[in-house]
């Protein structure tokens, strides 16, 4: 196939190029107000889109065609038992690139006495082989949402940016944050300690909000409120001093750091660096609503609706007595829906195949890469043993629990993680000795962790690792548990010796070893976990 690909370069610019169809991004949502108020808002922008009046009947909600100078728009109506629809299909040529030209789909309508839903899909054309955009929701949502009221993601969507103003609200936040039913990025934009106004950004927080409105949610975390999420989630995880970071859907206490993309503050101190970023995190908001929404279950089509509506002008056609050419006319109209639909279809297609081999090549890149990180990871490892020993003498322990994870994530990164549970469990437990916890994790990340990888000789059943502490198999004690959208069982602990169950002198620290990133994963800690064997 690459084969090929080069055979025909020489006569790429003498062939025709091919027109690809792009969706960017898909709005689902509802409105508290009557479906005209938001049709009007719809055909307004359509109106001063088309730069020329719209039919008189298309304000009335009845089907229309108004084809202009390429700025094409149209509406159909579906009136069928319980449902009903209107949809909208509109196309725009870009006003600054020849050849691209934005399609928006717009579907009202929904079950008769229900509250109506609001679908959008934003399409673009193009005939470039490269091409740069920056996402943003068509403006008349922000009119909706202003005039009567919408609704996305079951929360109200007003096209400004929040502003925590207390430590409730940051509570609420965070709380929001970890739930598993958000749909949606969370941008936290962190004001900075040194900054006059304690509640503007870096970048600009009401436009990136007015761009993703129901796509994303923009926060801004004033200063002295960052310390929360600092406390709650770790350092690795908040946003802080003007730094700006996107929670995607899935996050929790645990997640790896690095899937929720933080961009520093001094990566944003020109214009261009502010700019660069607004574009990812409208882009990333972009993406994510493609990823989440399935095309004809919770973002209706244009030619879906065209397709039912021929299809129910074929079935009165058959039911009732009319004449013959009725019923072609009919069918023909059926047969174009559908020639629509396979149009739409290979374009959709082509793009897809395209996006899968680029998927493809990445993911070739970043396994060879990783494989080299890899090799040179173990390198130095193996180079630095003796200093590592020296070091591991050397290394401060934490003095109190409030700085026991942020000590353990700087110190073994990539070597031993914390799961939520353990973290809890470490921020303020009834056991005595933070230096002994302390050291114990220190054990598990160097000399366990040797062993585990065949770095070491170390025997780890019943192995001694200080005084009256031992690291053991669970035995009857071993469960399971989730990590990184994996069930993972664990199956060693430390323990200190003895059968005392007091909290305040007995230690347990639960964890597994995790072939795939070669790291110890300390699932609980540092209290003795009830279990089906206990």
């Amino acid at each position: 196939m690459n084969q090929l690909k080069e055979a025909l370069l020489p006569f790429r610019s003498s062939m025709p190029r091919a027109t690809r169809e792009i969706e960017i991004l898909r709005f689902v949502g509802r409105f508290d107000g009557e479906a005209a108020s938001a049709r009007k808002c719809i055909l307004d922008w359509v109106q001063r889109k088309a730069g020329t009046n719209l039919p008189e009947h298309a304000w009335q909600g009845q089907d229309f065609e108004l084809p202009h100078s390429g700025r094409n728009a149209a509406a159909i109506n579906l009136d069928v038992d319980q449902i009903s629809l209107w949809a909208l299909r509109h196309e725009d040529p870009d006003k600054s690139i020849p050849g691209r030209t934005w399609t928006h789909e717009v579907t009202i309508g929904g079950r008769k006495g229900d509250v109506p839903f609001l679908t959008v899909r934003q399409i673009m054309t193009t005939q470039e082989d490269n091409y740069s955009i920056e996402a943003a929701v068509p403006f008349f949502l922000n009119n909706i949402a202003q005039n009567g009221g919408l609704l996305a993601n079951e929360q109200k969507a007003l096209g400004d940016p929040s502003v925590l103003q207390s430590d409730d609200e940051a509570k609420v936040l965070g709380d929001w944050l970890i739930d598993p039913n958000r749909q949606i990025p969370v941008y936290m934009l962190s004001v900075a300690d040194a900054s006059s106004v304690s509640n503007e950004p870096i970048i600009d927080a009401k436009k990136l909000a007015r761009n993703t409105l129901g796509l994303a949610q923009v926060v801004i975390v004033p200063a002295m409120l960052t310390w929360y999420f600092t406390e709650r989630f770790g350092k690795a995880r908040a946003t802080f001093g003007g730094a700006i970071r996107s929670y995607l859907p899935g996050f929790s206490d645990d997640s790896d750091p690095y899937d929720h993309r933080l961009v520093l503050s001094e990566r944003l101190q020109s214009e261009e660096e502010k700019q660069r970023c607004s574009r990812w995190l409208r882009n990333l908001a972009a993406l994510q609503s493609r990823r989440r929404t399935t095309l004809g279950k919770d973002v209706i089509p244009y030619l879906q609706v065209k397709s039912a509506i021929a299809n129910r002008q074929v079935e009165r056609a058959e039911q009732t007595d009319v004449a013959e050419t009725a019923q072609v006319r009919a069918l023909r109209a059926k047969v174009s829906v559908l020639e629509e639909q396979v149009k739409s279809l290979e374009n959709e297609s082509t793009y897809y195949v395209e996006e899968y081999e680029l998927a493809v090549q990445r993911a070739e890149e970043s396994e060879h890469q990783n494989r080299s990180l890899a090799y040179r990871i173990q390198s130095l490892e193996h180079k630095t043993d003796t200093t590592a020993v020296e070091l591991t003498h050397k290394r401060e322990l934490p003095v109190d629990w409030a700085t026991l994870i942020e000590w353990c994530e700087k110190q073994f990164a990539g070597k031993l993680v914390l799961t939520s549970v353990a973290r809890r469990g470490l921020k303020r437990p009834e056991f005595e000795s933070v230096e002994l916890v302390a050291k114990s994790l220190e054990w598990l990340a160097t000399e366990a962790r040797d062993s585990f990888r065949g770095a070491s000789k170390l025997i780890l059943r019943d192995c001694r690792i200080m005084d009256g502490v031992l690291n053991a198999p669970c035995g009857g004690d071993t469960y399971e548990f989730d990590w990184s959208g994996r069930r993972i069982a664990a199956d060693w602990h430390v323990k200190s010796g003895g059968n005392t169950r007091d909290p305040k002198r007995c230690l347990r620290i639960y964890y597994a070893w995790d072939d795939v990133t070669s790291q110890i994963i300390v699932s609980d800690a540092p209290a003795h976990k009830r279990t089906a064997a206990t």
